[in-house]
């Protein structure tokens, strides 16, 4: 049974980006690092203001991003959530729900920390993540 999960694991990764470029044995690093988390639409992933502990990476399904309880966007596979507080330890900038069901990789920060060290293509994917929403926010 746990290396039908494992295998199940690694094709869902295998399929998204930034995962999706790496050989088998950066994949199996990037599974070990990562739990999983299965959400069902309205569940909220987490919270504006509350400490964050652990960044999450969009595997299947589509979760919404709200600020003050508007509505900011919708992100998808491929994208992080809880990034932002995970690395400067700051409170979460939003609520994140699950919009539809859907399956996010978790990654605390000694995990992620490794994960960047090791893959610096992940460092460059979480850069541009950070990037694009500080000129969305800035840019109007």
């Amino acid at each position: 049974m746990r290396r039908y999960q494992t295998d199940l694991k690694l094709q869902r990764l295998s399929r998204v980006a930034p995962f999706d470029s790496l050989g088998p044995a950066d994949l199996r690093d990037v599974a070990s690092a990562a739990d999983d988390l299965e959400l069902h639409a309205g569940e909220i992933l987490c919270e504006q203001g509350r400490r964050g502990i652990e960044a999450f990476v969009v595997v299947e399904g589509e979760l919404d991003v709200s600020v003050d309880g508007e509505h900011l966007s919708v992100i998808g596979p491929g994208e992080w959530a809880g990034e932002m507080s995970l690395l400067d330890g700051g409170g979460r900038s939003a609520t994140v729900t699950a919009a539809t069901d859907a399956w996010v990789a978790v990654f605390v920060k000694p995990a992620l920390t490794r994960l960047l060290s090791d893959h610096p293509h992940l460092s460059r994917h979480l850069m541009r993540t950070l990037t694009v929403r500080l000129r969305s926010a800035t840019v109007s």
